[in-house]
C-alpha cells in the first residue's frame, strides 16, 4: 500500500516551486486523492465492517465507506474492562439502559466492539439483531446492487427505516448501535485511504498524476501562476494517458501480492475489534 503522506510528498517534490510558496493545499489533496480512488470503484474496493454509534437519530459513515452491503441495527448487551477502569460517563450510560458488566465466557453469539477513552479500554457485546430497512428515496450510488436491505426486501417496521444523505444515516430510532457490512475504500492499518500496489504502478502514476493536474488547475483559476497554462495542459494529457493505464489494469484484477498481504492484515486487525456474527433470518 502506498500511503497517502506518501503521495502527497511525491506531488510536492514534483510541484516542488508552488510547495516552497505555499501553494499547494493539504486539504484540498486529500479530496482530490480520495476522489481519485473512487473513480475506480469495485475494482480496488474491499469488504469490511463497523460498528456504528447512533446518537440523537443519526450516525456518520466510516471514512472509507463506499456501497452499502448490510445493516443491522444491534443492542447493547454486556461490557467487559478486564478489570480496568471504565470512563464514569459510559457506565452511567450503561446503568440507565441495563446493560450488566458480567463478562460472558461464550461471546460467539455477539457482535463486539472495542471502545478507547484515554487511557482507558472496554468491549462491547451486542445482540438481538434486526434487519433495517432503506427509504424510498436512498441514494442509489451508495448502495451495491445485492443488499440486503433495499425496500423491496425489508418490510418497514417500527423504528427499523433508515436514509443515507451525503456522510449521515439518519434513523428512526434515536439512540443505538447501527453493524454495517461494506464495501470500502482501500486503507492502510492506520485506517487512512490509500494506494493499492498494482503490478505496474498504474494506478499510483495516475493518482499523482491527477494530483499535479489539480494543483496547477487550481493555481490557474487563483490566478497565481498566469503562465501555467502550459504545465496544465501537458498534465492534462498525462493524466488521462495515465488514467487509461490504469483502469485498464485494475480491471484485470492485477494487484500486487504485497497489497493483497496488507488488505488481508488490515481486515485481520479489524476482525479482532469487530466479530461478525449476522443471523440467517428470513424476512
Amino acid at each position: 500500500m502506498i500511503t497517502q503522506e506518501q503521495v502527497f510528498a511525491e506531488v510536492k517534490n514534483n510541484l516542488r516551486t508552488y510547495d516552497e510558496y505555499d501553494l499547494i493545499d493539504e486539504i484540498s489533496l486529500k479530496k482530490w486523492f480520495i476522489s481519485s480512488i473512487k473513480k475506480f470503484g469495485n475494482n480496488v474496493m474491499v469488504t469490511t465492517d463497523a460498528i456504528l454509534d447512533v446518537n440523537n437519530n443519526k450516525t456518520e459513515l466510516p471514512d472509507d465507506f463506499w456501497h452499502l452491503k448490510e445493516a443491522w441495527r444491534y443492542e447493547p448487551h454486556h461490557y467487559c474492562s478486564n478489570k480496568g477502569k471504565i470512563p464514569i460517563e459510559y457506565k452511567r450510560g450503561f446503568n440507565n439502559k441495563g446493560v450488566s458488566d458480567d463478562c460472558d465466557c461464550d461471546t460467539s453469539s455477539y457482535v463486539s466492539k472495542q471502545y478507547v477513552s484515554g487511557t482507558s479500554s472496554f468491549y462491547v457485546y451486542y445482540n438481538k439483531p434486526s434487519k433495517l430497512v432503506l427509504g424510498s428515496s436512498f441514494d442509489q450510488r451508495v448502495v451495491s446492487r445485492d443488499c440486503l436491505n433495499l425496500p423491496n426486501k425489508v418490510v418497514h417496521k417500527n423504528n427499523n427505516l433508515i436514509n443515507i444523505v451525503n456522510r449521515t444515516i439518519n434513523t428512526e430510532f434515536k439512540d443505538g448501535n447501527i453493524y454495517l457490512i461494506y464495501d470500502a475504500l482501500p486503507t492502510d492499518l492506520k485506517g487512512n485511504v490509500a494506494v493499492p500496489d498494482t503490478q505496474h504502478d498504474e494506478l499510483l502514476n495516475y493518482v499523482i498524476k491527477n494530483l499535479e493536474y489539480r494543483v496547477v488547475r487550481d493555481i490557474l483559476l487563483n490566478e497565481e501562476d498566469p503562465n501555467s497554462v502550459g504545465k496544465l495542459n501537458l498534465l492534462r494529457a498525462e493524466r488521462n494517458d495515465a488514467f487509461n493505464l490504469a483502469m485498464t489494469e485494475s480491471k484485470s484484477g492485477s494487484f500486487s501480492p504485497k497489497s493483497w498481504k496488507n488488505i488481508r492484515n488490515k481486515n485481520r486487525l479489524r476482525k479482532a475489534k469487530v466479530e461478525r456474527i449476522v443471523p440467517d433470518i428470513n424476512f
